[in-house]
């Protein structure tokens, strides 16, 4: 095996190794969410060793399902919680469709906090 092939397979090994180790997770969203025509914000809880978030949309007729998916590749971290905001823009306006978190269908979310109805 030639000297390249061996630092190629170095590298995917750890590549694949650092991929494996962080953490990935969904995060219940703060509610209510701020909602301006065709643009919608939601805050979460995260950590501050955070690595980044996405906010996914699923729209439908009735309502419009919101989920926060965050990733870290720490391997310690305190637990203080760090507020932030992702925002999305809708194909067309929120109007009267209801807004769901979609973590919060999710075990172990369903029973956090933010997750109960008001």
């Amino acid at each position: 095996m030639g000297l390249a092939a061996v630092l190629v397979l170095v590298l995917v090994v750890a590549a694949g190794f650092w991929w494996l180790t962080g953490s990935r997770g969904l995060s219940p969203f703060t509610k209510p969410v701020a909602a301006d025509g065709r643009t919608i914000t939601v805050t979460y809880t995260g950590s501050e060793c955070q690595d980044g978030s996405r906010l996914e949309v699923d729209e439908q007729d009735d309502r419009v399902v919101l989920t926060v998916h965050r990733w870290s590749r720490a391997t310690s971290c305190t637990d203080i919680g760090i507020p932030y905001t992702l925002t999305a823009v809708l194909s067309r306006p929120l109007g009267d469709r209801e807004v769901v978190d979609g973590a919060c269908d999710v075990s172990p979310y369903r029973d956090w906090s933010d997750c109960a109805t008001p």
